[in-house]
C-alpha cells in the first residue's frame, strides 16, 4: 500500500493538507479528509465519501456509501446497505455490494464473507477458494492463514493447505517468516512450517526491515532472522522497524530508536507512530497536543486535540484522552477514548466545536 507525503491536518477552517516542510498543499474546507494511499486521498462530506488527487481536485465525486477504504492494488472497498463490494480508480462498481463483509485486496485476492464462511475473491468477483473457513486473512507472501474447527493453516492461492495446523495461534508471513504461538511460547516458522527460531519468547510480532520485536518477561527487545537479540529486551514498550527507526518506550514515554537500540529521537512524548513519508505523529507532553515530527525530532507542524486524526477510519472513535493504543480490525479504526463512542464524522465535528473555543488556528 504506496502512501505518499501528503498529510491531512485539521485547522478552524476544515481539513487540508501540509507537505513535510508544512507548507499548505491543498486547503482546508469542510470535509474529514485521511491520508492518502496510491496518490489519492478519500475524503467524507456530511454523509458521503468520495477521493481527492494531490491537487484537492475529485476524481471520484461523492457518493452514498455508508464506509470507504484506501485504494489497494487500484481497488477501494466500500459498503453500501450492509453489502461490500468494490470500486475502481474512476468510481466505478466493479464487484457490486453483496458481501456480508470485506477486506481489502492483498496479492490480487480478498477475503470476503458470506453465511458466516469466509473465502477469496479475485478482482473480478468471482470466487477463486470459495467460503468454507470460520476465519480468513490477507494474503501474505503466497500464504494465508485461516481457521476451521482444526485450528489455524496457511493456504496457498489454490485454497490447499500448505501448513496445517499444529500450533495455538499464528501471525501474517513477512520478510519469509510467521510468527507463531503454542503454549503459551512465541516461535518462528519458514515458509515450509519448519520451526526455524525456537518457542523462547512469550510474545513475538513479524519482522520488518530485518528485525523482529520480541517479549521476555515485561520487556521488549528485537531478534535477528537466526533468533539472535540485536537490541536487548529493555523496552516497557515497542513497535516495528519503519524506515529505519523504531518506537520504543520507556518509563511511559515513547521514543525512536535506530536499529542499535539507540534513542536518536528521546523518549519525551506519551505516544507515537511509526514514520512514514519521513514524518511520525506524536503525542506531545500535554494532554492535548500531538504533532508530526520529522527524523531529526524537530516538530514540524502541532495539533492541540486529537492524535486520532489523521488515522480516522469510517467507523467510529471514543472522545477523550488518548490512551495506549487503538484497534484495527478488517479495515475498521476504533480509538480507546473517554467513554462516548460515537462515529467519526461527528467526533470530527466534535473536535471542530472545540477549536472554534479556542485561540488557535490548528488544533
Amino acid at each position: 500500500m504506496q502512501k505518499t507525503s501528503l498529510f491531512p491536518i485539521l485547522y478552524k477552517k476544515g481539513m487540508g493538507y501540509i507537505n513535510q516542510v508544512e507548507e499548505i498543499v491543498i486547503e482546508p474546507r469542510n470535509w474529514l479528509a485521511c491520508p492518502f494511499v496510491e496518490n489519492l486521498a478519500r475524503v467524507k462530506v456530511e454523509e458521503r465519501w468520495g477521493f481527492i488527487d494531490q491537487a484537492g481536485r475529485f476524481v471520484i465525486s461523492l457518493q452514498d456509501f455508508t464506509s470507504v477504504n484506501d485504494f489497494c492494488e487500484g481497488l477501494a472497498l466500500v459498503a453500501k446497505d450492509g453489502r461490500y463490494g468494490y470500486i475502481d480508480r474512476h468510481g466505478h462498481l466493479v464487484v457490486s455490494p453483496q458481501f456480508d463483509f470485506a477486506d481489502d485486496f492483498s496479492e490480487g485476492l480478498a477475503v470476503v464473507q458470506v453465511d458466516q464462511l469466509w473465502g477469496y475473491i479475485d478482482s473480478s468477483g468471482q470466487f477463486a477458494i470459495a467460503p468454507r473457513f470460520q476465519g480468513a486473512c490477507d494474503f501474505r507472501q503466497g500464504l494465508a492463514r485461516v481457521v476451521d474447527n482444526h485450528g489455524w493453516h496457511f493456504i496457498n492461492r489454490a485454497g490447499e493447505i500448505a501448513i496445517p495446523s499444529q500450533f495455538d495461534f499464528v501471525r501474517d508471513f513477512s520478510e519469509g517468516f510467521a510468527a507463531i504461538k503454542k503454549q503459551n511460547r512465541w516461535g518462528f516458522i519458514n515458509q515450509t512450517g519448519q520451526l526455524v527460531i525456537a518457542l523462547a519468547f512469550d510474545e513475538a510480532w513479524n519482522f520488518s526491515e530485518g528485525l523482529a520485536r520480541v517479549r521476555v518477561g515485561q520487556k521488549w527487545g528485537y531478534i535477528d532472522s537466526f533468533g539472535d537479540f540485536q537490541i536487548p529486551p529493555q523496552f516497557e514498550q515497542a513497535r516495528e522497524f519503519a524506515e529505519g527507526l523504531a518506537v520504543g518506550k520507556v518509563r511511559e514515554r515513547w521514543g525512536y530508536i535506530n536499529s542499535s537500540g539507540e534513542f536518536v529521537i528521546a523518549p519525551t512524548f506519551r505516544n507515537a507512530e511509526s514514520f512514514s513519508g519521513g514524518l511520525a505523529k506524536v503525542a506531545l507532553g500535554s494532554s492535548v497536543a500531538s504533532a508530526y515530527i520529522d527524523k531529526t525530532g524537530k516538530v514540524i507542524t502541532i495539533e492541540n486535540v486529537g492524535f486520532w486524526l489523521n488515522l480516522l477510519g469510517s467507523s467510529f472513535v471514543r472522545l477523550s484522552e488518548f490512551s495506549n493504543g487503538f484497534l484495527y480490525r478488517m479495515g475498521i479504526v476504533a480509538f480507546f477514548f473517554w467513554d462516548v463512542l460515537v462515529p467519526c464524522w461527528e467526533a470530527y465535528e466534535w473536535v471542530k466545536k472545540k477549536i472554534r473555543l479556542s485561540g488557535s488556528d490548528k488544533i
